[in-house]
């Protein structure tokens, strides 16, 4: 529907067919791809609509709660069925039950939290008659309320947990809770309207009936209802089929991207989700600043030292220089007063960024928190970073999958690698060198490590909250050897290698005659680098290899296979700036077997290599690259060198060139 919706707007403001809409969050869309010169210029639009999910939302009638004796109709909730589904269609009516709970238990079932989580929510509280939480801090944490908060009279009943596990069982977006009491001129009814997403209260509303039966009330609930401006957070993202997620976080108030899509802020409901494998993003857009931190008590007074240091008596602000995000230890010195109560109140610029005392409940500045009476307490204000959850998610068909998020419980990554100083790059992002350890956010991270020499290696970790993740990486080198084909020079690498080479440009040359020549050949090698190490400088490994070559002029062709070994003495690394190696190569023409040997050196810089070979019979040199982990090119001279396997007693060959590539499995 929100798809057509935005072809007819596209139509209607005379967007090109090209000009692309995106959701921004629910009910409002994002026009862009305009260009320069089009009607509307290369401006980007936002166009809000005002509208209900696809599918219609789905809210169940619990049962009644008495707050007195008074009778309840056993059939109450039954009769209201029919009648609100008839008075308000667009809603899916049913009957429910918070799962495991009856109605009365539920108001002494003791919450984690007893504010209702999400913007727009109002403190759910206890009851006179129901037992406290068992955490006295717990009782203690009341949040900055916003000025059109209502204040409900009276209390209301603390089961938002058992909403959302209700809402989790049997895919609800609403549920709507009874409480009646009777009064002297009939009954005084509260109903509550709970979102599912997170249990908050979209609406509280009391109203006074003169007689109790089920059209009076359904007509007094349709007249409060078709007020509702606050709907749950749900957004339909395709047809009628597939799967459901629940998303909270805490803090609540998070972005969040669906598939790279973005669907709002947390907590929400996605509906009509295609079954299959996803990508959830959970973000903060921005880092913040402290506009103030302070600490009142009564009586006034009292000594506050912060991080070991003395700031002064209350009332008391903390000075600029502490003005950060961090952890703080405050203690507050009674001295020898009997009891007090002193208030913390935190705010930011921008506000809802996310602050924690002790270990309670994550709140959202700005914030008091009042009825202190301890000596110490932490206060933790988030790091001043933007936090970005990425996260998999496996959605099955036809299922509820319900998702909590703690954005603020870190993972701890140790990564090491196979050598040091290894440069590592955190989700497209240099972050440091190995050995590297950081404290993340939990989800989907990408690490890639990089070395000059050494293979680029590159994997997608999921770290989980609260655990610690030790990866290692081995690092493969390169084939820095970019001259292979009979060319003894290049750093030996544990893999197979296959080349193939061609050179020109030079002379064969007899004493009658001399003509233009040409050289083409394939080889095969493989290399043990560390066979045995000595001291901490000598790294002794071998290679050997296998090769078909063919020398071709007007009047002659050539070809021979031949096979080689090297020795490698000396390995490139941070703190030895060359390779070194001793070898030989032999032609396998039994009627003239040839043996050539030679010392070969290497150098790396950067992502290119250069090479020299000083043989029996000449020398070459050679310059690659190797900046690819399998692919590498080079370029190269000869002189005379190995041509003494190819040419005859009476020949001589003058300086070639080339061009090779090679390709390492």
């Amino acid at each position: 529907m929100r798809r057509l919706i935005c072809l007819l707007v596209s139509g209607f403001l005379g967007l090109p067919a090209w000009a692309q809409t995106e959701t921004t969050k629910p009910g409002e869309v994002l026009i862009t791809g305009i260009r320069a010169g089009q009607q509307l210029g290369n401006q980007a639009f936002l166009l809000r609509l005002v509208a209900s999910p696809d599918a219609p939302l789905r809210i169940a009638i619990l049962p009644p709660l008495a707050l007195d004796q008074v009778p309840i109709p056993e059939t109450l909730t039954a009769e209201l069925l029919p009648l609100l589904s008839q008075l308000i269609p667009q809603w899916q009516w049913q009957l429910g039950a918070p799962p495991n709970t009856e109605p009365q238990a539920a108001a002494s079932a003791p919450l984690e939290d007893d504010s209702a989580p999400g913007t727009g929510s109002e403190p759910i509280k206890q009851p006179s008659d129901s037992p406290a939480s068992s955490d006295p801090r717990q009782q203690k944490l009341n949040t900055a309320e916003s000025q059109d908060a209502q204040t409900q009279d009276p209390p209301l009943i603390p089961f938002n947990q058992q909403i959302m596990r209700m809402a989790d069982l049997t895919g609800l977006d609403m549920a709507l809770g009874l409480r009646l009491q009777s009064v002297a001129d009939g009954y005084w009814v509260l109903f509550s309207i709970y979102s599912g997403a997170d249990g908050s209260i979209l609406l509280n509303r009391k109203l006074t009936l003169k007689q109790l039966d089920p059209n009076t009330l359904a007509q007094a609930l349709k007249q409060e209802l078709d007020a509702l401006k606050q709907l749950p957070p749900v957004n339909d993202l395709g047809p009628d089929v597939g799967g459901e997620l629940h998303l909270r976080s805490t803090p609540p108030g998070m972005h969040v991207y669906f598939d790279q899509v973005p669907v709002g802020l947390s907590p929400l409901i996605l509906r009509q989700v295609p079954v299959g494998a996803h990508q959830l993003r959970i973000f903060e857009p921005e880092p913040y600043q402290v506009e103030r931190i302070r600490v009142v008590s009564t009586p006034p007074g009292l000594m506050v030292t912060v991080n070991d240091r003395e700031l002064g008596r209350t009332p008391v602000d903390f000075p600029a220089e502490l003005m950060l995000p961090g952890r703080f230890e405050l203690k507050l010195h009674s001295e020898g007063r009997d009891s007090f109560e002193a208030e913390i109140q935190v705010q930011t610029k921008p506000e809802n960024i996310p602050v924690q005392l002790d270990k309670l409940p994550v709140q959202r500045t700005p914030v008091t928190f009042r009825e202190l009476d301890q000596s110490s307490y932490l206060l933790n204000l988030m790091p001043n970073q933007a936090i970005d959850i990425l996260l998999p998610l496996e959605l099955p068909a036809g299922q509820i999958l319900s998702q909590e998020v703690d954005a603020y419980k870190y993972s701890k990554l140790i990564l090491n690698a196979s050598v040091l100083n290894a440069e590592v790059l955190l989700d497209n992002e240099v972050v440091g060198e190995t050995p590297y350890s950081a404290n993340l956010a939990q989800g989907l991270h990408t690490l890639r490590l990089s070395k000059n020499r050494y293979r680029t290696q590159e994997q997608t970790v999921e770290l989980l909250p609260g655990k610690t993740h030790e990866i290692f990486f081995n690092l493969r080198p390169r084939s820095a050897d970019t001259s292979i084909f009979l060319t003894p020079t290049g750093e030996l690498t544990p893999q197979l290698n296959v080349a193939a080479k061609y050179l020109g440009f030079g002379q064969i040359q007899r004493a009658e005659s001399s003509e233009l020549g040409h050289l083409y050949g394939v080889e095969v090698d493989y290399g043990w680098p560390d066979v045995f190490r000595l001291g901490n400088t000598f790294d002794i490994g071998i290679e050997v290899s296998g090769f078909l070559f063919a020398l071709q002029s007007p009047s002659l062709l050539r070809a021979f296979p031949g096979v080689g070994g090297k020795l490698q003495f000396l390995r490139e690394s941070d703190t030895i700036p060359i390779s070194a190696a001793l070898g030989s190569y032999l032609s396998l023409d039994w009627n003239r077997p040839q043996l050539v040997g030679y010392i070969s050196l290497s150098r790396n810089f950067g992502d290119f290599a250069l090479h020299l070979g000083i043989q029996t019979h000449g020398f070459n040199l050679n310059a690659g690259y190797t900046g690819w982990d399998n692919l590498r090119l080079g370029l190269l001279i000869y002189a005379d060198s190995f041509f003494r396997l190819l040419t005859d007693t009476d020949e001589s060959a003058t300086t070639f060139y080339g061009i090779q590539a090679g390709y390492s499995f």
